[in-house]
């Protein structure tokens, strides 16, 4: 028996993490078309930024409530992203564990919807709808797609909105220039 756990586990190490990842993803892509895999990888990194930009409205107001600044404004970047690993910001009203599951019911909420449209999407025929051919292959997918995007870029905008700034696109001004300011660009 401990000859065939051994040679199992000769086996496991010679498989390439990275080969599984690739059939996993071309699984996927088989079973709920090629643009699946993209738009689960857009849908995590929207919800990663909203995610990050709520930590920082939420640790620069408890900076601000703590009377250690004047403004939301006024509040830097770095000493908020310090001020989330500190103790007390994790507190009622500001961070909270249970904000750790709301994010993952996000996320499996948006997958799922995005496994049926596109499933559904691959497995429909087309049909007509008062004069016009509707190919649920295009439609589904988009239809969420679109969905989850306005969801999702709608609560950044609050979010920048919270933070002082007048929509997502100052924020993102801003966030630029640090950005070329930091390399020297």
């Amino acid at each position: 028996m401990t000859e065939f756990l051994q040679a199992l586990q000769r086996i496991w190490h010679k498989i390439d993490i990275f080969g599984l990842v690739l059939v996993a993803i071309a699984g996927l892509t088989d079973v709920f078309g090629v643009g699946f895999v993209p738009m689960v990888y857009l849908t995590l990194a929207l919800i990663t930024a909203d995610t990050l930009v709520r930590w920082n409205v939420i640790c620069k107001r408890y900076i601000v409530d703590h009377g250690r600044a004047e403004s939301i404004l006024h509040v830097k970047l770095w000493d908020a992203f310090k001020q989330l690993w500190r103790a007390e910001t994790w507190c009622k009203d500001y961070l909270e564990s249970r904000a750790f599951g709301r994010i993952l019911e996000k996320i499996f909420v948006y997958i799922g919807a995005l496994c049926v449209c596109f499933y559904a999407g691959q497995h429909m025929p087309s049909f007509k709808f008062a004069g016009l051919t509707l190919i649920p292959g295009e439609v589904f997918p988009g239809f969420i797609s679109v969905v989850i995007f306005l969801v999702e870029l709608s609560s950044l905008n609050e979010n920048c909105v919270e933070l002082g700034y007048r929509d997502i696109g100052e924020y993102l001004v801003k966030l630029k220039d640090l950005l070329l300011s930091k390399i020297k660009v």
